[in-house]
């Protein structure tokens, strides 16, 4: 009988490939609970139910595809895009459809999954994004050389600005940035990182100005004139030159700017200032926010900074960076909208140093002047560089001392056959809460790994026979790092 239902089942998947509906959505349907171990599934079930329809969808060409064909499922690889963000992809040309597989995928041999094709949970596509994009360091150079390069890659940034990913920062929404990858392209026709390419910015009616500009130009790496001179109007440029600035870390060489490079000079520096108060016993400790907003003013005005806004966290803890504050400082740092960050205390940043280091991090590479008020600390000068060197180095050395302790308990503990931290796979807890013992349905799942990599099967190949033997993954599903991990742990 249950012979009689897999070929069913088979005629089931047939018809439904040429159903203009349910040729997206049937795969689901034929998603198998196994439950390995029981007596009526390794004898009856599995055999003669469950794995010849698995294999009957993996020998077949049961994927729709963007092209409109068919692919087998270890053939595709899925477009992790919204459907209005891979559709524009195509359609200002920035890939073609038989491009996106090949460049995005690191492979010529796969299919493009149609969009609205619904996967299985325990077989899902491998699928690529905008980061597999960014991240072709090769694709992206022989792009820098073709004679339309400055269109193509306009394109690409005004995709990519349209097409915004969003993500939760504490109880603030950011957008994603683009600070780590190398697609900016030069006058020079190479592509960096943004935060070593200018954008010049330098009125004419200056001419004393803009022979300075001229000349640090010279020594610079430039973005490609015709990346915002292309644009097709001032809204277009605009969208553009933000997305640079802000999201990629284009640095602008504008009058103040040319003026700070060439003679060190300091003149109407734009600068912002950051207060936080997170109980009431600080304000009684005369750290209120009103009194460091004073303070910051005060200090604005003798060092001839023009400060042009106060951000506050009022009543937040400075355990992390998840403020709205000191998060739009970030933001203004990293797009190079300022020129000093101004505060009253240091730990008004954070109380953790390693989040302080980070901000100051950033502050630096930005060539970012800060301050730091009851410190006395000015990155400016090389009193206040020393003292940042010396921070970098005791965080260093408080993270190397938690470390040591840290790994000699848990040695420890592993000595002893104790839980250490997570439980690791293929072992669980003994009725006494503490000692390991090993988790027998696991030790088979982790000898079946070591007994097919012995055999030459890759990690992506281990995880498919894992799922096909019903073995429960590591979270949601089985990932090759995980595979790599219990090799590793079993050597």
């Amino acid at each position: 009988m249950l012979g009689e239902v897999a070929s069913l089942c088979k005629e089931a998947i047939r018809f439904f490939r040429t159903h203009e509906k349910w040729k997206y959505q049937f795969l689901p349907a034929f998603e198998f609970n196994k439950s390995r171990g029981l007596e009526a599934y390794d004898k009856l079930f599995g055999p003669i139910l469950a794995e010849p329809i698995e294999n009957f969808l993996k020998e077949s060409g049961c994927v729709p595809t963007w092209d409109g064909g068919w692919a087998k499922p270890d053939e595709t690889i899925c477009l992790a895009e919204s459907l209005r963000a891979s559709n524009d992809l195509i359609r200002i040309g920035i890939l073609r459809e038989d491009e996106i597989a090949t460049i995005a995928g690191g492979t010529s041999d796969l299919k493009l999954v149609h969009p609205d094709v619904k996967e299985r949970y325990a077989h899902p596509f491998k699928k690529v994004d905008r980061q597999d994009l960014l991240g072709n360091d090769r694709f992206l150079e022989d792009k820098s050389r073709q004679p339309n390069a400055p269109a193509w890659f306009r394109a690409l940034y005004l995709w990519l600005a349209k097409n915004p990913v969003h993500y939760q920062s504490g109880r603030s929404h950011s957008v994603r940035g683009y600070h780590e990858f190398k697609f900016v392209l030069t006058s020079e026709r190479s592509v960096l990182n943004g935060s070593e390419v200018w954008l010049p910015d330098v009125s004419p009616t200056d001419p004393a100005v803009k022979g300075l500009a001229d000349t640090l130009q010279k020594s610079r790496n430039i973005l490609h004139p015709d990346i915002l001179a292309g644009a097709k109007d001032e809204e277009e440029a605009k969208i553009l030159r933000g997305f640079l600035t802000s999201c990629v870390g284009v640095q602008v060489l504008d009058g103040r700017t040319v003026l700070k490079l060439s003679f060190g000079q300091e003149i109407g520096m734009k600068a912002v200032g950051y207060i936080r108060v997170s109980t009431e016993e600080q304000a009684r400790e005369g750290i209120s926010l009103e009194n460091q907003r004073t303070k910051i003013q005060a200090y604005c005005s003798l060092n001839d900074l023009d400060l042009i806004e106060i951000l506050e966290d009022a009543g937040r803890s400075g355990k992390d960076l998840n403020r709205d504050g000191i998060r739009r400082v970030i933001d203004l740092v990293r797009g190079r909208e300022i020129d000093a960050v101004i505060v009253y205390k240091l730990d008004r940043l954070s109380r953790r140093v390693k989040d302080t280091l980070t901000i100051l991090d950033a502050v630096d590479k930005k060539n970012i002047a800060f301050h730091s008020i009851m410190e006395k600390i000015d990155t400016k000068s090389a009193m206040g560089r020393f003292f940042l060197n010396i921070m970098a180095s005791m965080s260093q050395w408080e993270r190397d001392t938690i470390g040591e302790r840290t790994r000699d308990a848990l040695r420890l503990k592993i000595l002893k056959n104790e839980r250490a931290g997570q439980i690791p796979y293929g072992w669980k807890l003994a009725e006494d809460g503490k000692t390991l013992v090993e988790n027998s349905l696991e030790q088979r799942a982790i000898s079946l790994v070591v007994k097919l990599s012995a055999k030459g099967y890759s990690l992506r190949a281990i995880c498919r026979e894992l799922d096909k033997e019903g073995y429960k993954p590591i979270g949601k599903r089985w990932h090759p790092k995980t595979v790599s991990s219990i090799l590793k742990k079993a050597a």
